[in-house]
């Protein structure tokens, strides 16, 4: 048996090799986070074993690793492609292919000569600070491998997302889980399926939690009469009692194309969301809903969205709606994803794509300056070179994500795909349908479903990091050193490094900075 230690910044392929991969000389931590790894095992015989030498405040876990198909590569600038020649400059590898990405909790009962394994550490806020070796024993019924983890941990507590300065939120398909899982909505059975999905965005660093529509309740002439909030308020209970610190109203309109100016209303694409009778809805849905609000107890948690990127275009019905909203609902405050800048005062957050944020730059930042708040946000527009989750991108994209939110200086981030599969088998085609085409592999989802279970990706753990390392990027006060030390790895959506190990030589650099600060502010 062969055994290499690989980075959880690097993809692991079907082809790999332990010679491909270099280990870390060293993992950088602090309290209050987490770090993982990746077990390659070759020449596997029988079931392996492994075995972690004990280390106070760090708790460890071992998972098995899953291979997922990627059908078609990132194109160039949306969607897929299958033209290599055209993408090979930025893809890791040509499509298809399959690498590991699902992480399941526990290890498998199969064989198999190629095995990956992923160990998590999850560090307590209490550890005890020093330089370790910790020492790992990886054995099958054949023989016995040693392995040994360089470890520093830094006396430094990363605030946690309750606490911290990060927002984040990520969209919520409700239908698919019924679909995927197979439970109705409005059960035990739907929510203890849910329960599970709502942990892992709080394990993700979810700081808000998206609530799915109420059902429209029509009359025998089909005219809308009145919403049914009990799917709303029951998702919203559970959310609550498990600790989120936000919950987020559905949006209610959508453009008619992207182009376009009108907004219709999501449940009846032939209403203009600005006519009367767009109005008229928007009324019934919103004073019941500002009522239930109040009773509840929701307003210190709720935010809300209402048509997602309006553009310059259709600047003006979106504050239309926007303006509907603040009739019924004036304390709670919205959060929109944007593709304009002329929508002062109808958004609270402000959540551009990065790329949109870097093409207008100045307008954005005259909004900052103002006191205006913002996050950013990516999907698979655009797509080629500029990060997103996708899977035949570097794999160390999915963290530098999130170090962007403090390098521009903003407070939180955004994705819309937590759990769109709406593929038929995900497995071996992880790029999801969409409206005719092919989402990048990944961008719709970060989890993955089986049976009545569902599990966090490698994307995943890496972005949970990369946004505790934003909350310690943040903990700098200099932010010139901020933006220096981010620049090294990333400094434009479609500028970044791809030599993992520059990432703990950055963490190291960062943890040394805050113990500096620390020690001048004492003197």
């Amino acid at each position: 048996m062969q055994v290499k230690l690989v980075s959880q910044n690097d993809w692991i392929f079907t082809d790999s090799k332990a010679e491909d991969f270099r280990s870390p000389e060293r993992i950088h931590t602090a309290r209050g986070t987490r770090f993982g790894f990746q077990l390659l095992l070759e020449e596997v015989v029988g079931q392996p074993e492994v075995r972690i030498g004990g280390l106070d405040g760090i708790a460890w876990e071992i998972g098995e690793m899953l291979l997922v198909g990627v059908d078609e590569n990132t194109a160039p600038k949306m969607m897929t492609t299958t033209n290599y020649e055209e993408c090979k400059d930025y893809v890791t590898k040509k499509a298809p292919f399959y690498v590991y990405d699902c992480i399941l909790n526990k290890l498998q009962s199969r064989l198999g000569s190629q095995r990956v394994l992923y160990v998590r550490a999850r560090v307590s806020e209490d550890a005890p600070a020093g330089e370790y070796s910790v020492e790992l024993v990886i054995e099958d019924e054949q023989e016995e491998q040693k392995a040994a983890v360089a470890l520093t941990i830094y006396p430094i507590t990363v605030p946690q997302p309750k606490d911290g300065r990060l927002g984040m939120v990520n969209f919520f398909s409700f239908s698919l889980l019924e679909k995927v899982h197979q439970v109705k909505q409005g059960t035990e059975e739907y929510d203890r399926v849910y329960q599970k999905y709502l942990d892992l965005q709080l394990d993700f660093g979810q700081t808000h939690v998206m609530l799915p529509l109420p059902k429209v309740i029509r009359n025998e002439k089909n005219e809308v009469v009145d919403f049914d909030f009990s799917g709303v308020t029951r998702i919203a209970d559970l959310a609550i009692a498990s600790g989120v610190k936000h919950i987020v109203g559905a949006c209610v309109a959508h453009w008619d194309s992207w182009d376009g100016t009108r907004y219709h209303l999501i449940w009846d694409k032939d209403v203009d969301a600005c006519s009367v009778e767009g109005y008229l809805q928007l009324k019934k849905y919103y004073q019941k809903w500002a009522g239930i609000a109040e009773e509840k107890g929701y307003l210190p948690y709720l935010y809300h969205s209402l048509a997602d990127e309006p553009q310059i275009q259709n600047a003006v019905q979106y504050r239309s709606i926007a303006a509907i909203f603040r009739s019924f609902m004036p304390k709670v405050p919205l959060i929109e994803a944007v593709e304009a800048f002329e929508l002062g005062g109808a958004v609270n957050i402000w959540v551009p794509k990065g790329e949109t944020f870097e093409r207008w730059e100045n307008e954005y930042r005259k909004l900052m300056e103002a006191g205006e708040t913002f996050w950013y946000y990516t999907c698979a527009f655009p797509a080629g070179v500029f990060m997103n989750r996708s899977m035949d991108l570097p794999a160390m994209v999915s963290r530098y994500i999130l170090w962007m939110v403090p390098y521009y200086g903003m407070s939180g981030y955004l994705h819309w795909g937590f759990n769109y599969y709406s593929g038929e088998n995900i497995w071996e085609k992880a790029c999801c349908p969409h409206k005719g085409e092919l989402l990048p592999a990944g961008d719709a989802h970060i989890v993955y479903p089986i049976g009545g279970e569902v599990y966090p990706s490698l994307r995943f753990e890496l972005q949970r990091e990369g946004r505790d390392e934003a909350e310690l990027f943040y903990l700098l006060k200099d932010e010139n050193k901020r933006r220096e030390l981010i620049a090294k790895a990333v400094s434009r959506q479609n500028v970044y490094q791809k030599d993992s190990s520059l990432i703990e030589q950055i963490k190291g650099e960062l943890y040394e900075e805050i113990l500096k600060q620390s020690e001048e502010k004492k003197r």
